[in-house]
C-alpha cells in the first residue's frame, strides 16, 4: 500500500515546472501507486448494497404484478390517459388521496431511495482506486458530488458533474436525472376522475297534481255554452289569452301533422304533475318512482244519427245537432243528442262548393263525441271502411235547415267515440339534456269514461282550420286523416261492398284523443301557474333517485411505466458503481464524500498547498467558481487514511 508523500517530497514537486512535473514519475508514483485495500468491509456497506439490490428488484416485482393484473392490455403501457383503480369518494376525499400520494407518499419514497442511492454514490463516485483518476477532477465537481442528495433537472449541477469527465461521474449525472424522472413520475402517477353515481334520495320531493277546484267542478263542465273569459274555468283574461293561444297552436298543428307520432301505442300517457313542478326539480334528480299518472285511450264505433239539424244560436253561432231516436244503444254508449257549436252562420256551408263538411259534435256532458261528416246528395249506396266497422252514409233531408239544390238532401256518416281513462303509476327517467321520459308504467284495468276539454273551444276561439270552409275543430281533426272523396272505388274485397274512402278513421280518432288530452293538460297547467288557486291536497311526495358526482382514483399507465424503468435504471447504476469501487478503502469503510466530509478533507489536505499560496478570500463569486473549475484535486490512501490533494496541471 502506498504511503503519503513526505513534506520534503512535496516541496521538491512544487519546485518543478508544470511541464517537469508532468514527466516526473516520482510524483505520480508517490501520489497514485495504490493497491486494493485489505480493510474488511463494514456492515454499513453490506446493508447499503443489499438495499440497493432490493430497490432494483422492487420495480421489477411491481411491473410483473401490473402486467399480470386483469384487464391490462398491451396498448395501456404507453397511454397517458387515466386508468381506473377504483373507489367512491367525495371530491375532498379524492383530493386528499391525490395530495397524500403526490405530496407525501411519493416524496417519502423518493427521499428513502435517494438517501440510499446517493449515499452509496458519494462513496463510489470519486475515491482512491483507479489510475484514471490520477489527473484529478475539478474542485467544483467534487463540491457537486458532495451536495448530490437527490435527483434534479438543474443544468448547472449536471454540468458540474460532467466536467469531471470520468465514467462514474457520468453515471452519477445519469443517476441524478433518473431520480428526478422517478420523482416526477411517482408524484404525478395518482389522479382522480369524476363519475356519476345514482342512489335513492332519502328526502322525498314534492310534485303538484294536475288539479284545480274550479275546473274539476261538475257544474262548470256542463257550462259548455260559456264564452265569457271571466267565467270559463274561472280564468282571468290573462289566463284565458294564454290558454287560447296554446289551443289555437295545437289545433293548427294537427291540421298539418297527425297525432300518431305523439302517442304511445295509440294511447296518451301522462304524469299527474304539472310541468312547472317537474322542471323545478334539482338537476341531480334523475329518476322518479311510483309517480301517479294516467293513460287515455279512445274507443269508437261506427254510428249514424236518426236526424241532423243545422240552426243558429245567438247572432253568430251555428249548431249542428245530431239526434238518435229511441232505438237501443250499444252497451257502454249513452248519449242520444250531440251538438257541434262553432262561430259562424249556416250560410257558410250552404253557399260553399266543398264536397265534405267534417264536424265534431259533443254530448251534453262531453263524455262522447260524434266525429261526423256531411256531404251533398244521397251517398247511401257507398261503403266506407274503418277499423271499427264498415260505415254506410245515411241520407238526411236538409230542407228544414234552409238547404236546397244539391244540398237539399245530404248524407251523414261518422264514428261515435269516447275517452277512457286508466289510473296508474309511472317510473320516470331524466336524460342528460334534462328531458323526462317514461321508463315503465303500470295501470289499473278499470277504465273510466271522461269528458273532453275540446268542447269549449269551438265557440270560445272562433277557430277555423287553415283552408277550411266551415269553422270549428272538426276540420282540424279530419285534415290529416284524409277525405273519403279523394280516392277511387276499391271493389277487390270478397264481400259485395265497394270501398270509396281514403279516410284513416283510426287516425281521426287519435287526433281527437291527442287534442283532448293535450288541451286538458294545458288547461290545468295554466290554472296551476296561479299560486292563489293552490290547495294543500294538490301536492304530494314522491320517491326519487338522485345522481351525485363521485370520484374514483386513477393512475397514468405511461407514468407508471416511466417511473418503474427509471427506478430500476437508477438502482442498477448505483449497484454497478458500488461493485466497481468495492475493493477501495473508501468503499469498505463506507466513507461518504458529503458536504461536511469535503470541508474537513479540504482543510486537512488543501490548506498548506493551496490556500496559503493564493489570495482566495478576496476573489469574487465568479472568480471563485472559475478557480474551483480549474484546480484539480484527488484522494490518496495511506495506512488506512484517505487524504485530499491538489494536483497541478
Amino acid at each position: 500500500m502506498a504511503n503519503f508523500p513526505k513534506e520534503s517530497e512535496l516541496q521538491l514537486l512544487r519546485s518543478h515546472s508544470p511541464q517537469e512535473r508532468s514527466h516526473t514519475s516520482t510524483e505520480r508514483d508517490i501520489l497514485f501507486a495504490q493497491e486494493p485495500s485489505n480493510e474488511p468491509r463494514t456492515r454499513t456497506w453490506t446493508i447499503s448494497v443489499g438495499l440497493v439490490i432490493a430497490s432494483a428488484i422492487f420495480p421489477v416485482v411491481v411491473f410483473s404484478l401490473w402486467v399480470a393484473s386483469p384487464g391490462i392490455k398491451d396498448t395501456i403501457f404507453m397511454t397517458f390517459s387515466g386508468a381506473r383503480i377504483g373507489g367512491k369518494f367525495s371530491q375532498p376525499e379524492a383530493k386528499l388521496i391525490d395530495v397524500a400520494c403526490s405530496a407525501v407518499l411519493a416524496p417519502l419514497i423518493m427521499t428513502g431511495l435517494n438517501f440510499l442511492w446517493f449515499g452509496s454514490a458519494r462513496v463510489s463516485t470519486f475515491n482512491d482506486q483507479r489510475p484514471s483518476d490520477r489527473a484529478g477532477i475539478p474542485l467544483s465537481t467534487l463540491v457537486a458530488v458532495s451536495t448530490s442528495t437527490s435527483g434534479t433537472y438543474d443544468p448547472l449541477n449536471i454540468r458540474s458533474l460532467l466536467r469531471g469527465k470520468t465514467h462514474r461521474l457520468y453515471l452519477l449525472a445519469a443517476l441524478t436525472l433518473l431520480s428526478a424522472f422517478s420523482k416526477t413520475a411517482l408524484s404525478n402517477l395518482i389522479a382522480y376522475e369524476a363519475f356519476p353515481e345514482e342512489h335513492a334520495n332519502q328526502q322525498k320531493i314534492v310534485l303538484r297534481y294536475l288539479s284545480d277546484r274550479a275546473i274539476n267542478s261538475t257544474s262548470l263542465m256542463h257550462q259548455i255554452f260559456s264564452m265569457d273569459p271571466k267565467t270559463a274555468f274561472g280564468f282571468s283574461r290573462e289566463q284565458q289569452a294564454d290558454i287560447a293561444s296554446q289551443v289555437t297552436g295545437l289545433l293548427t298543428g294537427l291540421s298539418f301533422v297527425s297525432a300518431r307520432t305523439y302517442l304511445n301505442d295509440s294511447t296518451y300517457v301522462c304524469v299527474n304533475s304539472t310541468e312547472n313542478a317537474m322542471d323545478r326539480l334539482p338537476p341531480n334528480v334523475v329518476g322518479l318512482h311510483h309517480v301517479p299518472g294516467f293513460r287515455l285511450s279512445v274507443d269508437c264505433i261506427p254510428d249514424l244519427p236518426s236526424s241532423v239539424n243545422i240552426s243558429t244560436s245567438g247572432p253568430y253561432t251555428t249548431v249542428i245537432s245530431t239526434l238518435w231516436d229511441n232505438a237501443p244503444l250499444l252497451d257502454g254508449w249513452e248519449s242520444r243528442k250531440f251538438n257541434a257549436r262553432y262561430s259562424g252562420l249556416p250560410q257558410d256551408m250552404q253557399g260553399s262548393m266543398d264536397d265534405e263538411y267534417p264536424f265534431a259534435a259533443f254530448s251534453m256532458d262531453a263524455t262522447e263525441v260524434y266525429l261526423g261528416s256531411l256531404v251533398p246528395s244521397d251517398r247511401s249506396n257507398r261503403t266506407f271502411f274503418s277499423p271499427y266497422g264498415d260505415i254506410r252514409p245515411k241520407a238526411i233531408d236538409m230542407k228544414s235547415s234552409g238547404f236546397n239544390g244539391t244540398k237539399a238532401v245530404m248524407s251523414v256518416y261518422g264514428i261515435r267515440c269516447a275517452l277512457r281513462r286508466q289510473e296508474g303509476f309511472l317510473e320516470y327517467m331524466r336524460a342528460s339534456d334534462q328531458s323526462w321520459s317514461i321508463s315503465t308504467a303500470e295501470f289499473s284495468n278499470k277504465m273510466q269514461k271522461v269528458p273532453s276539454f275540446l268542447v269549449r273551444w269551438q265557440v270560445i276561439l272562433n277557430y277555423r282550420s287553415p283552408r277550411s270552409t266551415v269553422a270549428g275543430i272538426g276540420p282540424a281533426l279530419a285534415k290529416t286523416a284524409g277525405s273519403n272523396f279523394d280516392g277511387q272505388p276499391d271493389c277487390s274485397h270478397n264481400d259485395t261492398n265497394c270501398y270509396y274512402n281514403t279516410t284513416d278513421y283510426s287516425l281521426l280518432a287519435l287526433n281527437y284523443l291527442y287534442a283532448s288530452a293535450e288541451i286538458m293538460k294545458k288547461v290545468y297547467e295554466v290554472a296551476a301557474a296561479d299560486k292563489s288557486r293552490d290547495e294543500p291536497d294538490f301536492s304530494y311526495h314522491c320517491y326519487n333517485t338522485i345522481v351525485e358526482d363521485r370520484y374514483r382514483i386513477t393512475y397514468i399507465p405511461g407514468l407508471l411505466l416511466t417511473g418503474l424503468v427509471s427506478l430500476f435504471a437508477a438502482a442498477a447504476i448505483t449497484f454497478g458503481m458500488a461493485m466497481y469501487s468495492s475493493n477501495t478503502y473508501s468503499a469498505r469503510s463506507f466513507r461518504q464524500v458529503d458536504t461536511l466530509r469535503l470541508i474537513v478533507d479540504s482543510v486537512d489536505g488543501l490548506q498548506s498547498n493551496i490556500i496559503t499560496d493564493t489570495n482566495i478570500p478576496t476573489l469574487s463569486h465568479s472568480d471563485l467558481h472559475e478557480w474551483a473549475d480549474q484546480h484539480q484535486v484527488t484522494y490518496s490512501t495511506s495506512q488506512n487514511r484517505v487524504k485530499l490533494y491538489h494536483v497541478e496541471e
